[in-house]
């Protein structure tokens, strides 16, 4: 063991992160100062000293890059088979579970993921069909809106497999939803602002549910409703995610909490 820990160089507080293994732990510390190090050593010692499955550790970062740099990092100083690992962010795990267990919701195998640049190009479309011009910021400004509607309503129960509701009755539906929850004070909408926006955010989450597309506040929120409602999905992740670990935890908003909880 303690031929381990001069391999990887570690000072006294991180081998003490590393080698805590029961309950929460915290590692509060500056930029440059080993904290990923201490990540990825406690990475390997889970998986190489403790020969815990790489499956069933989690370790969540905020973008890609970071990520892949984890692994890259992983795979120089250990043996471990990373192919498969749950070492991603947010919108990768939630990806993953949605893909396994998305039938329990009734949703369809096969969904489409919309990206930033797809996104665009869906609201550029819909103002183009309503004769509408973009002004400058407004697409930031759109996507804002989007963010505050789908972070403040119930609206995930419409994108299961066994609502009835038609292309028109969604569209309808949320744009009455939409005009609520904007014209909330706290926004600082302008009149017009609610309107424009409620009805192109309204066709963009109307053909997101005739299409079988999710963007990534859907990816967390589905995932979120699956674990908060389906005892038996929460259980097996629970069962199979031993450990966790969050980069820059500080930087998790309540939605991540709730699903790391």
């Amino acid at each position: 063991m303690a031929d381990f820990f001069e391999k990887h160089k570690l000072n006294a507080a991180q081998r003490e992160a590393v080698e805590t293994i029961d309950g929460y732990i915290r590692l509060t510390a500056g930029a440059g100062s080993g904290k990923t190090r201490a990540l990825v050593t406690r990475y390997i010692y889970l998986a190489e000293e403790l020969g815990i499955d790489p499956d069933n550790i989690l370790c969540i970062t905020f973008t890609r890059k970071a990520a892949d740099e984890m692994k890259k990092r992983i795979a120089e100083s250990s043996s471990i088979q990373l192919e498969g690992s749950r070492i991603s962010t947010y919108h990768g795990f939630c990806y993953g579970v949605i893909r396994e267990d998305g039938t329990r919701l009734h949703l369809k195998k096969e969904f489409e993921i919309i990206d930033e640049n797809e996104q665009e190009k869906i609201f550029r479309a819909i103002y183009e069909e309503k004769n509408l011009t973009l002004k400058d910021g407004e697409l930031k400004s759109l996507n804002g809106a989007l963010s505050l509607y789908k972070s403040n309503n119930d609206y995930i129960q419409w994108f299961e497999g066994l609502h009835s509701r038609s292309y028109q009755e969604n569209l309808l539906a949320f744009d009455g939803e939409l005009n609520r929850v904007l014209a909330n004070p706290n926004f600082r909408m302008e009149l017009d602002e609610i309107t424009r926006f409620s009805s192109a955010i309204s066709h963009y989450l109307a053909r997101q549910v005739k299409n079988s597309q999710y963007d990534f506040n859907d990816l967390l929120n589905l995932t979120l409703h699956l674990f908060e409602t389906d005892d038996y999905v929460r259980t097996k992740w629970q069962n199979r995610m031993q450990y966790i670990m969050v980069d820059e935890y500080q930087d998790t908003n309540l939605a991540q909490y709730r699903l790391v909880n």
